[in-house]
């Protein structure tokens, strides 16, 4: 009997890695970076962009509408054509390609970055070959790139996870941080990322996965600028937060209670 993890299936995920595995095997290519959606996901394979799961919004990009069991190249993305990086969102998806972006995908909020709404069912150019793109991060209903050491987001704003210090979304890329950015990453409604060697957050604060309180704009994570030497906090004190993680050290018999006095 299949045991189904989330969406995918035990099965999917055998068959998926059974497709690169013969792919490699006869071209002799190795796999780069993979990223996971909700319910597909996408692997940097050859030089290109290689996708498989759920596919109802186009976020294979392989031109259909039609669920994928194993991996297949978005159109125009196939092996040798310079993606280093690919995100996977809810139901979109972006790659770098040769300092550039492609997205596609479902875009009724503008998470494809192109100006308008309108999905697409193949990559569709968001910045041209050679524009300075080095990582791209893609949210639930959001992404955000690295251009020239800029940070740049677009899409959903509901929670301030675009960082322009609103909740209005945009369809098309605005600058958020306008350099010394390296890295980026976006979950469903915040977002993180590196500055400078140092950490900065916003949107969503839901179980403190930023701040206590929601921010539209970003904000840095106190003793970040530091490093990553030692292990980094982004909340302000929260007594209900450490009500919580006390009861729970207590349960595992990490902790004891203690007589009051």
């Amino acid at each position: 009997m299949m045991r189904t993890i989330g969406a995918v299936t035990l099965a999917l995920a055998v068959m998926a890695i059974a497709g690169f595995s013969s792919e490699a095997s006869a071209g002799g290519a190795l796999l780069g970076q993979v990223s996971t959606g909700y319910r597909h996901a996408c692997a940097v394979s050859r030089g290109g962009v290689q996708c498989w799961g759920r596919n109802g919004d186009g976020q294979l990009g392989n031109e259909k509408t039609k669920d994928s069991l194993y991996p297949v190249y978005a159109k125009g993305l196939g092996g040798g054509t310079g993606v280093t990086a690919v995100a996977a969102g809810y139901a979109h998806t972006c790659a770098v390609v040769n300092g550039g972006l492609d997205c596609w995908g479902s875009n009724d909020v503008g998470q494809l970055g192109t100006g308008g709404i309108d999905s697409s069912l193949v990559p569709v150019a968001v910045y041209a070959e050679n524009s300075g793109v080095t990582a791209v991060s893609a949210g639930y209903l959001h992404a955000c790139a690295v251009v020239n050491a800029a940070l740049q987001c677009w899409g959903a704003n509901s929670e301030g996870q675009l960082g322009t210090g609103d909740t209005n979304p945009s369809l098309d890329p605005v600058t958020i941080i306008s350099s010394g950015v390296t890295a980026v990453v976006a979950s469903a409604w915040h977002t993180c990322a590196i500055v400078n060697g140092g950490l900065e957050c916003w949107g969503a604060n839901y179980e403190g996965a930023g701040y206590r309180g929601n921010r539209s704009i970003p904000r840095s994570c106190p003793g970040s600028r530091t490093g990553f030497r030692r292990h980094v906090d982004c909340r302000e004190p929260d007594p209900h937060v450490r009500r919580r993680e006390l009861r729970q050290r207590i349960l595992l018999g990490l902790e004891r209670l203690r007589p009051a006095r």
